[in-house]
């Protein structure tokens, strides 16, 4: 039998042993019965309850829910040993259920357990706050040294005790806490064999503390109750000569709440239901546990489906010894150690060999940390430097030291400027700056490697981070401002830092921006010097894109006159254009696949022109003076556009328009390759960007 207590002793000699194999007590008629044989028939009974309960659940299982809770808001209230001279703890237990509100603040609670004295703590309520101070809504608990009314009489409390007359007053100084408690709702638990009730009960963890440490569960206590000490065993049978008489003793199972430390292993009489460290639930008994059923639909679940997750765990590699700022776990208090790792296995679910496993809470795994050591010699390391451009027409070669060699003319990641003009004079600047990086590295690529003069095919791969393109902004009137001053659009709320200064200038530089500046909208400036006169507002707006506008990057070597770095990025593959051409005044149209011969967009001092892509046409728009199909001229400015206003300073040619109608290079003098497609024009450089 799984029980504790030895029923083979006088006066009960229950000597049942399942090994006999009895299975039934069979009385026969003229012999007095045996009072041991009353006990074993109900040990044989119980013989077999148990061999079902087995088969069924676990020890220390949930049978009919009698859930387990764990409440970290367990709020605390001290009072005073007595009030109007009679002794609190005398009364306590009257509040339970009951309203409760603060004279002084006006907060509102209502009690749900409490605590008597034990000549360290003081009397204690535990509430539930339903309402904050009537003076400003905010103050949520009660105050100090308040004097406390309730919604019911509390009749022990003494005169006056009517409804609404203070009956306790706080402590003087730090009368509120906030605890930890478990609560157990009534139940039925398989326990040695039998089916055992519980009752509804609360443990307090910590009075005024909610990071406890515990082991909670049931200790079991088996007990022999007695007419001597029930006296409900007495015989009831009113009206007989038996009445009152002493009969059987009882064999009584009672399950009380109780906590134990975490190392404690003392588990004799102890059923652990909930663990919880440091404030966080680390096991808790919320279903329903099985026993050799479980094993058929584990292993059945097994068969269909295998291993799998249901919620994913996830590992993080955290410091043993919490020192505060390293997100260690452990203090030196908790033996944290600085030479250990802490591994967090988060909270998850998943199947192994059709049983569930699940964690409710991060689990932390310690391990030493590595400390030994080896060395390689001239060993390659792989290692990613990140986005990058591709280049060509490379001259000079960029800086992109750390600053390790410590010589005065080094600069950590040295900037590199970006301009929407390809190279006309090697190491030499063209066009507009429209944005700037910093530089991480440099490659070979492909073709002959060097940067001789002659030199002007081989490609690289420079890398580059901190991009940062900048945004172009036209005022509607003069402005006076400072460099590097934030510049913020009133309306819009977008940022942005001044890259120059600008002074009775209405175009400005911004570099850094965050948000979008809207057409219209005022601007302010950070620095209360600057001078923005009349209320100027914001008449146009371009933002430049690496992609579209990035043609030349460039870097000033400050080591010696002459070697500034310069490359033209190389652009993308060309994309679709297909159809027909006509000019604007033309009646034909010609079909542009097979066309070889060249046709050269020139901009003089007499007139421009035109090139758009439209409803499937390719249209060359005369809008001042002659065009003339099939002239070969260079050195001008042509304006090329695609649903868009485009400006690029070169000549361009058209070269080739393949059969397959597919694309169509457009190649300027210094054979970098744009791309014509719709929504993107001139195309992306090769590479990360």
């Amino acid at each position: 039998m799984a029980q504790k207590t030895d029923l083979n002793v006088t006066p009960y000699y229950d000597d049942f042993d399942e090994t006999d194999q009895f299975h039934k007590v069979l009385f026969r008629p003229g012999l007095a019965v045996q009072a041991r044989e009353l006990t074993q028939l109900q040990s044989i009974l119980q013989n077999q309850i148990e061999r079902f309960g087995n088969h069924m659940f676990k020890e220390g299982t949930i049978v009919i829910p009698g859930n387990i809770s764990y409440d970290s808001k367990y709020y605390a209230v001290k009072l005073q040993s007595s009030y109007n001279s009679v002794a609190t703890n005398t009364y306590l237990s009257e509040f339970v259920g009951k309203n409760i509100t603060g004279n002084t603040s006006g907060v509102t609670a209502k009690v749900v357990h409490y605590v008597v004295t034990d000549g360290t703590d003081p009397d204690t309520l535990f509430v539930k706050y339903t309402g904050s101070a009537t003076a400003d809504s905010v103050t949520p608990v009660f105050s100090d040294e308040e004097t406390l009314d309730a919604d019911a009489t509390i009749s022990g409390a003494g005169s006056p005790n009517a409804t609404g007359n203070p009956i306790a007053q706080l402590q003087a100084t730090g009368a509120t806490a906030t605890g930890a408690a478990v609560h157990v709702a009534e139940g039925v638990y398989f326990i040695r064999g039998m089916f055992v009730r519980n009752t509804a009960q609360t443990l307090v963890l910590d009075n005024y503390t909610n990071t406890p440490s515990y082991r909670v569960g049931w200790t079991v206590t088996e007990t022999l109750v007695t007419p001597e000490s029930d006296s409900q065993l007495l015989d009831n049978a009113s009206g007989s000569t038996n009445y009152a008489a002493k009969g059987s003793h009882r064999l009584k199972l009672t399950l009380t709440l109780a906590k134990k430390s975490l190392t404690a292993t003392d588990d004799t009489d102890f059923i652990e239901l909930l663990r919880v460290d440091s404030g966080v639930v680390h096991k808790h008994l919320r279903h329903t546990e099985y026993s050799v059923v479980s094993d058929m639909i584990a292993r059945r679940t097994h068969d269909e489906s295998g291993d799998y997750v249901v919620n994913p765990w996830h590992i993080d590699a955290r410091e043993h010894l919490n020192d505060g700022v390293n997100r260690g776990i452990y203090t030196t208090a908790q033996d944290g150690s600085a030479s250990k790792l802490a591994y967090a296995i988060s909270s998850g679910k998943g199947y192994i060999r059709g049983r569930g496993i699940e964690t409710i809470s991060p689990t932390y795994v310690a391990t030493n940390k590595a400390r030994d050591t080896d060395s390689k010699n001239n060993d390659t390391i792989p290692f990613s430097l990140g986005n990058y451009v591709e280049v060509t027409k490379v001259f000079g070669s960029p800086d992109v030291s750390d600053g390790a060699q410590g010589l005065s003319t080094i600069v950590d990641f040295k900037l590199v400027k970006l301009y929407d003009t390809a190279t006309a004079t090697r190491g030499t600047a063209e066009g507009a700056l429209v944005g700037q990086a910093r530089s991480r590295g440099f490659e070979y690529n492909s073709g002959t490697v060097g940067a001789s003069s002659s030199n002007t095919t081989s490609k690289y791969k420079h890398y580059l981070f901190d991009v940062n393109m900048f945004t172009l902004i036209t005022m509607s009137g003069n402005v006076s401002l400072t460099a590097n001053v934030k510049v913020t659009g009133v309306t819009s709320g977008a940022t942005g830092v001044l890259f120059v200064a600008v002074s009775s200038a209405t175009d400005l530089i911004l570099m850094q921006t965050s948000g979008a500046f809207v057409v219209g909208e005022e601007i302010t400036s950070s620095d209360g010097t600057d001078t923005i006169s009349g209320n100027p507002t914001i008449s146009s707006i371009t933002l430049k894109q690496f992609d579209r506008d990035v043609k030349q990057i460039f870097m000033t070597q400050t080591a010696g006159s002459g070697k500034d770095y310069t490359a033209d990025t190389v652009l993308g593959t060309a994309k679709t254009l297909s159809g027909t051409y006509k000019t604007e005044t033309g009646t034909t149209n010609a079909n542009l696949d097979g066309w070889f011969y060249q046709i050269s967009l020139e901009q003089t001092s007499d007139y421009n022109e035109e090139m758009a892509l439209e409803d499937g046409y390719l249209l060359l728009e005369e809008t001042d003076g002659d065009n003339i199909l099939g002239e070969t001229e260079s050195g001008g400015n042509c304006l090329i556009t695609e649903y868009g206003d485009y400006i690029i300073n070169e000549s361009y040619v058209i070269d080739t328009i393949d059969d397959q109608a597919t694309n169509i290079f457009i190649e300027t003098q210094a054979d970098s390759i744009l791309n014509f497609t719709e929504g993107n024009p001139f195309g992306e450089p090769r590479g990360g960007y």
